[in-house]
Formats: C-alpha cells, structure tokens, sequence
C-alpha cells in the first residue's frame, strides 16, 4: 500500500498535471496553426505567380507576332530577322515539304496563326547551325526524376507566328513564319522572373526561381547549379511529370531544385493542337518561409512559457497560503501529543479560516497545560497533607471543568476544520467554474479550425485535431462531474422539485448527447422507456444523472453492441432500468461502481477513463430524491436499475383510492 500523500503535494501535483495538460494543448494548436497559416499563405502566393509567369510567357507571344507582322514584300529577311531579334523568319512556299502545325494551319485557313511547338532536330539543322547547337543539350538525371534513357536533347521549343504573305500587287506567296527558340532563352526566364518576383535572397542565393521545361528537362532557367552556371538539361520531379505531363494538371508541391528545397508550381505548356509538350514553372525557396513559421512559433511558445511559470508561481503560493498553515497545526497536535505542553502556532495569516483554527489550537493547548499545571500542583498539595483533601478534591473538579472546556475547544476546532474543508470545497469549485469557461473557449476554437471555419485542412490535420476534441470533450465531462460534486458535498444542491416527464425531459435529451459517439462506434441505442412517466424531481439534477448514465454505458459498450432502456411504473413508483452489451461484473466488482474514486483496474475497464465520479454522482442525486440504485449482471451486459416515487395524476389518484376502498371493505 503506498504512502498517503499530504495535502500540499495532492495539490502540487493537481496545478502542475493541468498547467502541463493546457499547455501541451495549447503549444500543439499553435504549431499547427501557424505551420497551415504560413504554408498555405505561400501556396496561394505560388498559384498567383504562376498565373502572371503564363502572362508574361504569352506577351512573349504576341511580342513576336507584332514583330512578324511589319515584315513586307522585298524586306532582306535575314536583315529583318536580325533587327528585330527573331531567331527564325522563314518564307514557307506551297511546295515546301517542312512545315509546322502553326504554319499548316495559317496555310489552310488564308489567316495567321499562332502558338507554341515542338522543332526536331532535322528542321532545326535546316535553320542553322547555331541555333541546332544552342539548342542541344546533355540530360542530367536529379535523384527524385523518372527512369528515362535518353541521354542528350535535341529538340527545342518555339514560340511561333505565322501568316499569308503577299507581293506588292497583292498575289498570295506563301506563309511567313517566325519565331524565338526557348532553349537557353535565358532573357525570356529573367524578365518573367523580374516581372514577377522581387529580388530576394537567401544565403547569396535568389529564393525565387522560373523553369521552362519540354517534357521534363529544363530548357530555359535561372537555377544556379553548385558550379554557379545555368542549370539546363537537369529534369523535374517525376510526381511534377505524372500530374503535369500525363494527367493535364497544375502541380503545386515541395521539392529538391539542384541544390535547395523549394515551394513550387507547375502548369502544362501545351500546342495549338491542346497536346502537352512542356511545363512553365515558378518555385519560391522554403528556407525563409520556414524560418518565418520558426520565429512565430517560437513567439508564441516564449509567450506560453511565460504564463506557464507565471502559473505555477500562483499555484506554488497558493499551497504555501493554504496547506503551510494546516501543517504547522499539525505539527502543533503532534509535539502536544509528544507532552510539549508550551507549543503555539502563528495566528495571522492571508486566510480567514485559518486565523481562526490556529487561535483554537493556541486555546487548547493553554487549557491543556493550565489542566496539566492544576494537576501537578493538586498532586502535591495531596502528597503534603490528607488534611486538605477536601480543598484539592475542589481542585481537581475545577481541573476537571478546564478539561472539560479544553474539550469543548477541541470540538470546536473539529467545526473549524469542517469550515476550512467546505471553504477547501469551494475553492475547487470556483477553479472548476474557471477552467470550464476555459475548456469551452478552447473546444470552440478546435471545432473551428477541425470543421474548416477558419481555412480549409487536410486529413492529417483533422485526425490530430479530432484527437484533440475528444481529450477536450473529457476533460469537460471530468470538470463537470467536479462542480456536481462540489455542490453535492456541500449541500448547495437543493431541490426544486415538478412533475418531470422522465423520457420526454431527461432521457431523450441524455441518449441525444450520445447518439453520435455510439454511431461511430456501431453501437445501435434502443429507447423501449414509455412516454408519460412523470416523477417529481428537480430536472437539472436528474438530467446531470441521466447524462453520466448514459456517457457510462457508451464507454463501457463495445463496437456493435446495443444500449437499450426500458423502464415502467409499479405502483407509485416508477423503475427506469438502462442496459448495455458489456462484460458482465461479478458481485465484487459491483460493489466498487457507486463509491467516490473508485474505478475498476484497467484490465477490467477495457483501457477506459475516467475520474470515477459518475456512477457515485448519480447515486447521490437518485437518494437525494428518495430513491435507490444498484446494478445487474445480464448474460451479455450489465444493467443499472433505479427506483424511485412517481407523480400520479388525478385519475391515476382516484383509481388508485378506489382500490384500496375496495380492500379496505373487503
């Protein structure tokens, strides 16, 4: 058997496992809250880059078919080509056997045409020699890219426009085609990037970055490799591939570019044709971002700390403000037990109650030793002379009278500790009231935030914050059951008795509050309780009995199983009986259910909590109004049965005289 534990350590022990169970709490909301506010601001950020990315790639464009479009019959389109910065400016004749889809369709239709395309490595030999080597490039395999065997690219992206082309006297010559090759277009990548991004950086390095890709491969961007050079002919993710390339999809993820981890956003480059050649993408350094959620977390947890230790300083002076002088009077007791007759413990104290106990305990033990000393003194007086008998005989009755009063003193510092227990009472009950409002305040918050109020979560984060309600959820019902004890033992809970309909008032409402715990547990609730079942009671009181009926035998119920209640009316009482599938307890263990902390090992309860209050609440109540309560075994559960007297109504009344007219004539 272990050691009983004073009432400072019982304390302690109480603030320190609540302060620690709040902030733990707390410190885990935070983190995820923050973790999903910085994140998520960064997501949204990334899509509207991207979306300004594909605007600034498509005034690329329409840039080129602006310069296209000023050619005329006899310009030098070599000349022209290299004024206006394009990297091709071809006249493609009707017998011409190379052409494009763009330059096919301009051609079938008489009008222009433009867009983005593939060029293979034949047509780009026929467009130069530089042109076919810048384009070219070694494919450098990243450890998170697809399995693929082609080693060197040699194709390359296009951005092209075409039209009918006419001579002076307006006669149809072909179709002018033009267009900017994108491999290593490293202009193009940096005035998307500057156009789009400020220009950050993180440890030398700029944190934002923008790729083209054909395929997977990039073709054109501003990703530094770990020599400093442009690194092209690196390849993408291959989740980046399957969302984007194969399924058609924006991708927003978080991957390893060359060197860093990045936030990044991918959207298909497609042709005229709607097939999908390549990928735009933008990306933002994580590091900042984490660093960001880093210093909020670490604001808001210093914080926390603060009022945690802020905290348990209060609980510290509190326990030294109540138990400190509790001890001393025990201490005190203890050396007047040991025959330290003079001993005195300090009267003043922050507690009012207190002051009082001690100055009782001072009383006594003046009475004790003035006795003492009387005695002492008659002793002698009676070892001297037998001639004085008479007057010590007075002696010893005035001893006998200060015993007497010394006594009563002590029956009056017994009252006094009564006093300081209901005053010890009401303190719990004031921080029971104090962390219910607390509890509710926090249980709001979690369902916000669980059920998509504030911004939308992902299932990981449900499930944490489902795990959270659920300790929430008991630690109320452990608040709760707390406060009805308060009241119960200090007699606060009088009763304002009516006539209350048991099933219609009480119950509904109790197997309501249940209802959807015993649907995630497959547990089928039966309700066989007859309506117009009244008894007088007081509703509140009976509805905290129902409420921890009900929560008991959810607890107790196995997955699948049934909570059945039934109940009817003998007489001028009325027996209301709530059953559910369970092990069935022996007589021993019945014994335990209804007394004040008491709970079954965890072997026997199957792993469930609780402070065991419940069972020993309800039979509080159900005595309170007269009644009684007890369990059941049944072969496949238990049942908790209470009995208690029914309010009849008139002509319930009046049968119910003729009844006993009857027999009384009889």
């Amino acid at each position: 058997m272990k050691p009983a534990r004073s009432i400072k350590t019982h304390i302690i022990i109480a603030f320190v496992a609540l302060i620690a169970s709040l902030g733990i709490i707390k410190t885990a909301m935070n983190h995820f809250i923050v973790r999903y506010y910085v994140l998520d601001r960064a997501k949204k950020q990334l899509q509207s880059d991207l979306r300004m990315a594909q605007f600034v790639f498509d005034q690329e464009l329409f840039r080129i078919r602006s310069v296209v479009s000023l050619a005329k019959a006899g310009d030098d389109l070599g000349e022209f080509r290299g004024r206006e910065g394009l990297d091709y400016l071809v006249l493609v004749r009707e017998g011409d056997s190379t052409k494009s889809r763009i330059v096919k369709k301009a051609e079938q239709t008489r009008r222009e045409s433009l867009g983005t395309r593939i060029i293979g490595e034949e047509e780009l030999k026929s467009l130069g020699q530089s042109l076919c080597e810048r384009s070219e490039m070694e494919i450098i395999d990243t450890p998170q890219s697809r399995p693929s065997k082609e080693k060197v690219l040699k194709r390359a992206m296009a951005l092209e426009y075409a039209r009918p082309f006419f001579d002076w006297n307006g006669n149809y010559i072909g179709i002018l085609a033009g267009g900017e090759i994108l491999n290593r277009n490293f202009t193009l990548v940096d005035r998307i990037h500057d156009t789009v991004f400020e220009d950050r950086r993180a440890d030398q390095k700029t944190t934002d970055i923008v790729t083209i890709f054909i395929d997977d491969v990039r073709v054109a961007t501003n990703v530094l490799d770990d020599s400093g050079k442009r690194a092209v002919g690196t390849r993408a993710p291959s989740r980046a591939y399957e969302k984007v390339i194969r399924q058609g999809a924006m991708c927003l993820d978080r991957a390893f570019v060359v060197t860093d981890r990045y936030l990044t956003a991918y959207e298909p480059i497609k042709n005229i044709d709607g097939e999908i050649i390549g990928m735009l993408y933008v990306g933002t350094m994580e590091k900042p971002f984490r660093k960001m959620e880093w210093n909020i977390f670490l604001s808001l947890s210093a914080g926390l700390l603060v009022v945690i230790i802020i905290a348990l300083i209060i609980a510290f002076l509190l326990v030294e403000t109540i138990a400190g002088p509790i001890l001393k009077v025990l201490g005190g007791i203890e050396d007047l037990s040991h025959g330290s007759l003079d001993c005195r413990v300090e009267e003043k104290t922050a507690v009012k109650e207190l002051d009082a106990l001690a100055s009782s305990f001072n009383s006594m033990a003046t009475a004790i030793q003035e006795r003492e000393k009387s005695l002492i003194t008659a002793n002698e007086k009676l070892e001297k002379t037998s001639l004085k008998l008479e007057i010590t005989d007075e002696k010893l009755q005035n001893a006998n009278e200060k015993l007497e009063t010394a006594t009563s003193k002590l029956e009056d510092a017994k009252s006094r500790l009564e006093a300081l227990n209901s005053s010890y009472l009401g303190l719990m009950s004031f921080l029971s009231r104090e962390l219910k409002g607390i509890i509710s305040s926090m249980m709001m918050n979690t369902s916000s935030v669980r059920d998509g109020i504030i911004g939308v979560i992902d299932s990981r984060q449900r499930i944490a914050l489902d795990a959270v309600a659920g300790e929430l959820d008991y630690l109320n019902a452990t608040v709760n059951n707390f406060l009805s004890l308060s009241r119960l033992e200090k007699d606060e809970a009088v009763l304002s008795k009516r006539a209350v309909l048991l099933n219609e008032e009480i119950f509904h409402g109790a197997l309501e509050v249940i209802a959807k715990a015993a649907a995630e547990k497959n547990i089928k609730i039966i309700n066989n309780l007859g309506k117009n079942i009244k008894v007088l009671a007081d509703p509140d009181l009976l509805l905290v009995m129902a409420n921890n009926l009900a929560g008991n035998a959810l607890n107790y119920c196995p997955p699948g199983g049934r909570i059945i209640l039934s109940g009817r009316a003998e007489g001028s009482f009325a027996t209301i009986e709530l059953y559910n599938d369970s092990r069935s307890l022996t007589g021993e263990e019945k014994e335990k259910l209804f007394r004040k902390f008491s709970r079954l090992s965890a072997d026997e309860t199957g792993g469930v909590r609780g402070a065991g209050l419940g069972l020993f609440i309800a039979r509080e109540i159900i005595e309170k109004h007269g009644g009684r309560i007890w369990a059941e075994a049944r072969e496949k559960g238990n049942a908790f049965i209470f009995r208690m007297e029914r309010e009849i109504s008139g002509d319930e009344t009046a049968e119910h005289n003729q009844v006993k007219e009857s027999e009384t004539v009889e």
